[in-house]
């Protein structure tokens, strides 16, 4: 019977479309003014915004790595990390992009966990060996964890990739004021 709600999973598709609905009318559609609700309906949400299409919204790849180390550590979780880019690399269902193990690691340090961080930060390097952001992350666990020497490297190695690295400038100005 078509009218009728007795499946759970058809009661969870109706409040997902209304979801959706409300989304793309009341909220996208209320920001945009007459000249561009045309565009608000090309960029609006719908089902593979979240589902990317999976039956239920996949978990993000920070949860799943993360996981990861905490249970059976960096290396595995690294591994992890290849074998979903392998699968699913242009799928659109995961961010493979360096940014992920930075927010990795900083997941770790607020665990309290530096040591795990710089381990992820370090194994990211190995697939990102041109990364100014994670060689200036890298140098700031090093600072946490009192590796001055290890840090200066990791933030002149950013500045060459990057003259410009906000995060390694601001890293060599605290260690310089840690050293007067």
């Amino acid at each position: 019977d078509f009218a009728t709600d007795d499946k759970e999973h058809k009661r969870a598709t109706r409040a997902m479309v209304k979801m959706v609905m409300a989304i793309n009318n009341q909220y996208l559609g209320s920001w945009q003014d007459e000249s561009h609700q045309e565009d608000s309906k090309k960029s609006g949400v719908n089902c593979f915004t979240c589902h990317r299409g999976q039956p239920k919204p996949p978990a993000k790849i920070t949860s799943i790595l993360g996981a990861t180390v905490m249970t059976d550590g960096t290396e595995a979780a690294m591994a992890r990390y290849n074998e979903l880019k392998e699968e699913y690399y242009g799928a659109g269902l995961y961010d493979f992009r360096e940014g992920v193990f930075g927010e990795l690691a900083q997941d770790a340090v607020e665990a309290g966990k530096v040591d795990t961080a710089n381990e992820i930060l370090r194994a990211a390097l190995d697939l990102y060996p041109e990364s100014a952001d994670l060689h200036a992350f890298l140098g700031m666990g090093l600072i946490q964890a009192g590796d001055t020497t290890g840090a200066a490297g990791a933030f002149d190695k950013a500045l060459q990739l990057d003259p410009d690295n906000a995060n390694a400038r601001r890293g060599k100005t605290m260690l310089d004021r840690m050293q007067q």
